[in-house]
């Protein structure tokens, strides 16, 4: 399946995030439920993965119906290739996969609804991601993609350094598909 751009999928959000800087450093509101357009009834938890080595490849990961997470993505220190792959049977663009770099550098969040699958590449050393998830996690609703799949065809721009057992295992999109 082609890359595609971010404004061809109804879904996700890209959005720049403001932060205030002073001679102490800086202050950014990541999340206010009072202003923001990304609201939910499901329970929010935050969470951070610490990446130690460019390379490093978390992904791809997504949970089914009914227990399916909404996520916001932010990178707090380093630079990262963030995908989505919209899994949404009935989308025109079911299969199709889209990135954007996120950075430190760059403070933007990505936000990522039900019905996208999501993953990350470090592309700097020392990269820290954080997740705001709307729901909760699942073990037995959770399922991950093969990051090298075929027919998704992503293209990770480093060589994969560090993975876990079970996203290196993870299964072909086409028997992902089955499921959805």
């Amino acid at each position: 399946m082609p890359k595609i751009p971010f404004d061809k999928l109804s879904g996700p959000i890209l959005k720049s995030i403001k932060s205030h800087a002073d001679s102490r450093g800086s202050f950014t509101k990541v999340y206010d439920s009072e202003t923001s357009e990304i609201t939910s009834d499901l329970p929010l938890s935050f969470s951070v993965s610490c990446n130690e080595l460019a390379g490093t490849l978390r992904g791809l990961h997504f949970q089914i119906t009914p227990h399916a997470e909404i996520k916001v993505i932010s990178c707090l220190a380093g630079k990262i290739f963030d995908v989505v792959v919209d899994i949404r049977p009935t989308s025109p663009n079911f299969g199709n996969w889209a990135s954007v770099e996120l950075s430190s550098e760059d403070p933007r969040q990505l936000y990522i609804p039900h019905g996208f699958a999501h993953g990350f590449q470090t592309l700097m050393k020392e990269s820290l991601v954080s997740y705001m998830i709307w729901g909760r996690f699942m073990p037995k609703a959770s399922r991950r993609i093969k990051y090298n799949d075929k027919k998704l065809g992503i293209l990770w721009p480093l060589p994969i350094s560090k993975i876990s057992d079970e996203d290196a295992r993870a299964s072909e999109f086409e028997i992902i598909a089955q499921e959805l």
